[in-house]
């Protein structure tokens, strides 16, 4: 069953052909990469992203956002609006990067640039997400003041500490529309051969995905 009371079929259009697919199951996501001439998506960049391959065409293999679509797509098929902000060392400076803003051109950055995905692509997010960084305070109220616009549901990782912090942490957000993962979650990792942590927020957002589409 749909969270939205009924399932809504919308066609989005890659470019190459339309796909049709739950309303649910587009995602909107802002997480970090850093530019290089390899990677087709620049820095704030809106991408439409409909697989893996795409997601590291656009990213590069090794990002942080290219990490959460591929656990997206572990068991959605689902279509990702995606921006790429800069990776940046100061929390603070990367915290104003994830929530974003217009600049002086109108052109909207972070997780604004999300509320392009309609008149950009036919893609509303209806699931929002920016793993990790979700758990600092400014950023998971960005997050959930975003999907009232949007009427979506923000995924919102918690601390990832104790039982008490995320119940601490839980209590900033009243809203109905939204959803607190914590904690994270283990995967293996092929490439560092190792089982490595993850935020949940993507793993989630791509089961919620998943169970609207069938």
């Amino acid at each position: 069953m749909s969270f939205f009371h009924g399932v809504t079929m919308t066609n989005v259009d890659t470019g190459a052909r339309t796909i049709s697919l739950p309303t649910s199951s587009i995602i909107g996501l802002v997480d970090t990469f850093t530019e290089a001439p390899a990677n087709s998506a620049k820095v704030n960049d809106l991408v439409l992203i409909t697989s893996e391959r795409e997601a590291i065409a656009a990213f590069g293999p090794d990002s942080a956002i290219t990490k959460a679509c591929q656990a997206i797509y572990v068991k959605a098929k689902a279509v990702i609006v995606a921006c790429g902000v800069a990776k940046l060392d100061d929390t603070a400076l990367q915290t104003s990067a994830i929530i974003g803003g217009v600049k002086a051109d109108g052109t909207r950055t972070g997780l604004q640039a999300l509320l392009d995905g309609k008149s950009r692509f036919n893609a509303q997010p209806r699931l929002l997400i920016a793993p990790k960084h979700s758990s600092i305070l400014a950023i998971g109220k960005a997050l959930t003041a975003l999907a009232d616009k949007l009427r979506a549901l923000p995924i919102i990782d918690g601390p990832n500490t104790t039982d008490e912090a995320v119940m601490a942490y839980a209590k900033n957000f009243g809203g109905k529309r939204s959803f607190m993962v914590d904690p994270g979650v283990q995967y293996w990792d092929t490439t560092a051969n190792a089982t490595v942590d993850a935020p949940g927020s993507a793993w989630v957002a791509g089961l919620f995905a998943w169970t609207d589409a069938e």
